[in-house]
C-alpha cells in the first residue's frame, strides 16, 4: 500500500479552441488512468470516441470563446449563435456591436454541430464568427485545475454543480494490476502524527482493505474469471482510496468554489488543497473575479 499526500496542479496554459480537445483527451483518461496513451495525435480520435458512445461529460472542460458578428446570419443563422448563448454553460458579453461567448466544447457539439464538425477538422470558421482568447484574469476564462485527494473529498468537490469533472474510476481501474503497482494508493489524513496511535489504527484498516481488495481477486480467478471484477471489488476499499479529478469553472466559479471550501468550517482536509490553491490563484493570476464572492480570506492555511 502507498501513502501519498494531497496535491492540486492548475493548468494555466491549458489549450482552447481548436485545440482543446487536448485537454478533452486528458479528462478522459484520467477516469480510466490511461495518460500513457496520449500520443500528438490521439486528442480529436479519442474525442470523436466520446461523442460516439454519449459520454460527453468530459467535453466541458474544452474552452470554446467565439466572438459573433451580424454577419454571423450569412452562413450559420443567429439562432444557433442565441442557442448557444442560452446554455446555463455560456457567459456572453457584448463586444463592438456583436457578442463574445465563453463557452466549452459540449456546448458547441449540442447546440451548434456544423460548428463542432469544424473545429474537429480545423477548417475556419464560418462567416461573422472568430475565435478570440481572453485575457489571463478575464473574470469568464475558464480555468482547470487537477486535483489529489481521497474520496470522501472528492465527493465533496463535485456537490459544486457549476464545475465540469472528470474522475479516476473505481470501476474501471483495478488496482491489481502492473499498471497500479499492484496495490492501492491512499492519502495520509492530516489528523494524526505517523507516531500517534490513531494513525496506525487507520493505517492498519486501509492494509485489511487492500487484503481484501486482493483476496478477492484471487477468488475471482479462482471462480474462473480472467481478472478481477473490479467493479464489484471496490466495495471494500476505503474512503482514503487516492483519487483523481479533472475540475473546472470559469473565474467567478473558482472564487465562489473558494468562499465555500476554503472556509473555517469547510473539512480539514478540503481546506488543505483549498487554501493554498487559492492562495496561489490569487498571486498568479490578477483579476477582479478574486473576492466577488468571498466574505473572508482564508486564514492559517495549511501548507
Amino acid at each position: 500500500m502507498k501513502i501519498i499526500k494531497p496535491s492540486f496542479v492548475v493548468h494555466y496554459d491549458a489549450p482552447v479552441n481548436y485545440d482543446c480537445v487536448k485537454l478533452i483527451e486528458q479528462g478522459g483518461r484520467i477516469c480510466y488512468q490511461s495518460n500513457w496513451r496520449v500520443t500528438d495525435g490521439s486528442a480529436i480520435p479519442f474525442t470523436k470516441m466520446l461523442v460516439d458512445r454519449g459520454h460527453t461529460s468530459a467535453l466541458e472542460h474544452g474552452a470554446v470563446y467565439i466572438e459573433a458578428t451580424s454577419k454571423a446570419s450569412h452562413r450559420l443563422g443567429w439562432g444557433k449563435v442565441a442557442a448557444m448563448a442560452s446554455s446555463p454553460h455560456t457567459k456572453t458579453v457584448e463586444h463592438k456591436g456583436g457578442v463574445r461567448l465563453y463557452t466549452n466544447f459540449r456546448v458547441i457539439q449540442q447546440y451548434a454541430p456544423a460548428i463542432f464538425e469544424v473545429m474537429i477538422e480545423k477548417k475556419e470558421l464560418p462567416l461573422g464568427l472568430e475565435f478570440f482568447e481572453p485575457k489571463a484574469g478575464d473574470i469568464y476564462r475558464r480555468l482547470t485545475v487537477s486535483i489529489v485527494c481521497d474520496r470522501g473529498i472528492s465527493h465533496e468537490i463535485v456537490r459544486n454543480r457549476d464545475g465540469s469533472f472528470s474522475q479516476e474510476s473505481t470501476r474501471f481501474c483495478n488496482y491489481a494490476k502492473d499498471q497500479f503497482g499492484n496495490e492501492i494508493t491512499v492519502i495520509k489524513p492530516l489528523f494524526w502524527q505517523e507516531e500517534d496511535p490513531r494513525y496506525g489504527v487507520w493505517r492498519d484498516a486501509c492494509e485489511y482493505a487492500e487484503r481484501a481488495y486482493f483476496k478477492l481477486r484471487d477468488l475471482d480467478i479462482a471462480a474462473g474469471r480472467k481478472e478481477a471484477n473490479a467493479q464489484a471489488n471496490r466495495s471494500v476499499l476505503p474512503n482514503s482510496l487516492k483519487t483523481e479529478i479533472l475540475c473546472t469553472y470559469d473565474l467567478v466559479g473558482w472564487d465562489f468554489f473558494m468562499y465555500l471550501r476554503t472556509s473555517t468550517g469547510a473539512h480539514p482536509q478540503m481546506r488543505e488543497i483549498t487554501c493554498p490553491m487559492y492562495s496561489e490563484l490569487q498571486e498568479k493570476m490578477l483579476s477582479e473575479a478574486w473576492g466577488s464572492r468571498q466574505s473572508h480570506h482564508p486564514k492559517n492555511w495549511l501548507a
